[in-house]
């Protein structure tokens, strides 16, 4: 009984581990993670309902966001007009989804995607007040965003290098890995500030490994160990 009851702990566990949410998060922002973000704001949380989504991969098979309408109270990044806005997530934390519940007040790191806003467990977002720790950090990212978001210039960091236009990203982009410091990838960005053209990926010994084609910010074509998808 003993060991039927430890397999079964093990093989639960496992499935944890499994069905978990994986990402990194850096204590820092950087310039790397401030691109990756097209908008930074504090909101208050108005209504959480679910949506159905239509997969990409198989028209049989549909899956579930969460839709998160929200009062905007502070922006510090993106191009924001309304005061009111739907963002979403994925719908649980096991799939990385934020667990937004009305009336709580959040920062939120959200990036663009088909148009909508989304974020998620690996983005910066979180509940103000609830974690310590997190208003110094919150205080750090402000100063770094408040630098960066209108500047123009050339600029650089261990995470990325290249040229910034109001805040915005155009030109040649090279980006690093932060554990060796050693080039991930290259990347263009055109005059809307939209990847254009080939991303390429480099391996640990400066080979590419993977491209990425880009048309104004829309994924084309993506091939990895010459296989295309």
């Amino acid at each position: 009984m003993n060991k039927l009851l430890t397999i079964l702990i093990v093989v639960f566990a496992n499935c944890l581990v499994v069905q978990a949410c994986s990402c990194i998060k850096y204590d820092k922002i950087d310039l790397q993670q401030f691109m990756n973000y097209n908008s930074i704001f504090e909101a208050k949380i108005i209504s959480v309902n679910k949506r159905e989504v239509d997969s990409d991969f198989n028209t049989s098979y549909n899956f579930y966001q969460k839709e998160i309408v929200v009062s905007i109270t502070k922006i510090y990044k993106g191009d924001i007009n309304e005061n009111t806005i739907t963002i979403y997530t994925p719908l649980d934390g096991g799939a990385c989804g934020l667990p937004f519940k009305p009336n709580e007040k959040w920062v939120i790191y959200a990036n663009s995607e088909y148009d909508e806003l989304h974020a998620n467990l690996c983005s910066r977002s979180f509940l103000k007040g609830k974690k310590r720790g997190t208003t110094t950090k919150w205080r750090k990212d402000k100063c770094f965003i408040k630098k960066y978001v209108d500047y123009t210039g050339l600029v650089e960091d261990d995470s990325a290098k290249g040229e910034l236009l109001n805040g915005l990203p155009i030109g040649e982009w090279a980006f690093y890995n932060l554990r060796d410091g050693k080039l991930s990838k290259k990347a263009f960005y055109n005059e809307q500030h939209l990847l254009h053209g080939e991303m390429q990926y480099f391996d640990q010994d400066g080979f590419v490994f993977a491209r990425s084609v880009y048309d104004n910010g829309v994924l084309v074509t993506a091939v990895h160990n010459s296989k295309v998808f």
